[in-house]
């Protein structure tokens, strides 16, 4: 890790002020009595959307953003880009934290050092990307930095690694590699089958796309519309834990018995997968 700079130390602590101050706000709003100035569908969602944002930036203040990117858009300047898990506005509504799943936010995945371009909603933005920094930032204290020139580089992933499971999965947003970013920001008109041996991560990509999918197309689709189909219970309680930090929330989750079960219409006896595996070993014995 570098040495850490004045400069640096200032910004952080400039964007942890503004985190508290939205969520003031937000707490705020929330204390205000909307159901007396909208329609009961509007206030319901005014407030869901509130909780939702005051969790998000009560994660924030203790690391508002991961990573940094220095782009320089062809015909412009020079502009520093934070990379966070989610979008933090100032008070004139400038973004001062982009969200990771946010087109420009790409670069820090897919690019290196030099020419470099991103797909926006006007179309392909080309520049030069002149730095690309990750940050080790805890409880809103910042605790060094280094510049790379890929995401997944050995010592970056290897103190991902080095920690729990649980936390893995939740830190991967930082190590995405360029690989499984193709894979988790691919079009949504494009079916996708994701193959691996066990502990490849397919898991974990699977829930950054759902995570993607939800902020790209939040104006189309609600996250109760999607579904996760698991082998069994133990699968779902160990994602359970990493959807709502990537700001998944809400999203319907069963194994396939109850899927089938409900496809079905009826209430089936199924046997668990203990039960049919000895059956299998008893008729053998016999």
């Amino acid at each position: 890790m570098k040495n850490i700079n004045e400069n640096e130390k200032m910004k952080l602590n400039e964007v942890v002020k503004v985190v508290k101050e939205r969520l003031e706000e937000c707490i705020a709003f929330q204390k205000r009595k909307v159901t007396q100035m909208y329609d009961s569908i509007t206030a319901k969602n005014l407030m869901k959307h509130q909780v939702s944002k005051e969790k998000n930036l009560k994660n924030a203040l203790s690391q508002p953003y991961f990573a940094r990117i220095d782009f320089a858009a062809k015909g412009k300047g020079e502009e520093e880009v934070y990379i966070g898990k989610t979008t933090i506005l100032d008070e004139d509504a400038n973004v001062i934290v982009a969200d990771w799943r946010a087109p420009i936010s790409s670069m820090y995945y897919d690019s290196g050092i030099g020419e470099a371009s991103y797909n926006s909603p006007d179309g392909e933005i080309k520049g030069v990307l002149s730095l690309k920094r990750k940050y080790d930032i805890k409880d809103g204290k910042l605790l060094g930095y280094d510049d790379i020139e890929v995401v997944a580089s050995d010592e970056v992933l290897n103190n991902c690694l080095s920690e729990n499971a649980d936390t893995r999965l939740k830190n991967i947003i930082s190590t995405i590699q360029k690989e499984q970013n193709e894979i988790i920001r691919s079009s949504i008109y494009t079916p996708l089958i994701i193959q691996g041996v066990a502990g490849s991560g397919k898991t974990t990509v699977a829930l950054h796309r759902i995570a993607y999918l939800i902020y790209q197309y939040a104006k189309k689709f609600n996250p109760e519309e999607f579904l996760i189909i698991a082998p069994n219970k133990f699968f779902l309680d160990y994602i359970s834990t990493v959807l709502p930090d990537l700001g998944v929330d809400e999203v319907r989750q069963e194994t396939f018995e109850e899927f089938a079960t409900k496809l079905i219409g009826e209430n089936l006896l199924v046997k668990s997968s203990n039960e049919i595996l000895a059956d299998i070993i008893n008729s053998k014995d016999n």
